[in-house]
């Protein structure tokens, strides 16, 4: 399928299963400013999930390639929550703090890199469903993120496309 909706061949990572101890912990709320952009620039967060009933995560990584080399690399997660309202809940005020994020930079205060990082969010496009977005980052790599629900999950998903970025939008991490 990823195949078909990104147009190249690719390869899946191992499934990664368990509890809200998956989430990642990559970046710290002391770290980020404005906290609120965390979950819009960085995929399946801690900070942005640990207020949240989560019951189970799911992970798993794809990279995409062609006879020019690496072309597209996904990570695809899902979070289930104690009940579809919860989902909804947890959903709804993303999309709220996606959309307000349209035009910000994200920094992260990181001394131990030498540097703050800067991402910059932008083409947030919101729908009852899912919510999407382009991070510009400062290191010159541009990713397309994409939250959806659907009952008592949220999926959380983000795109390299590494070959072409031609101005889709999130198209790819939508698809």
């Amino acid at each position: 399928e990823l195949a078909t909706i990104l147009g190249t061949t690719g390869f899946m990572g191992q499934l990664v299963e368990g509890g809200a101890e998956m989430l990642l912990q990559g970046v710290r709320e002391s770290e980020a400013t404005p906290i609120d952009c965390v979950s819009a620039g960085y995929r399946l967060q801690k900070v942005v999930y640990q207020a949240s009933p989560v019951r189970f995560v799911a992970s798993q990584s794809w990279i995409g390639a062609d006879q020019n080399g690496p072309s597209y690399s996904g990570f695809f997660g899902a979070v289930k929550f104690a009940t579809a309202d919860d989902a909804q809940a947890f959903f709804a005020a993303s999309a709220d703090k996606w959309h307000r994020c349209n035009g910000q930079t994200l920094v992260l205060h990181q001394p131990e890199h030498g540097a703050d990082g800067l991402s910059r969010i932008t083409d947030v496009v919101v729908d009852s469903r899912i919510v999407s977005a382009v991070v510009l980052h400062d290191d010159g790599s541009t990713i397309q993120r994409a939250l959806g629900v659907a009952s008592d999950c949220v999926v959380d998903v983000e795109v390299t496309n590494v070959a072409d970025n031609s101005g889709s939008g999130a198209a790819g991490a939508v698809g």
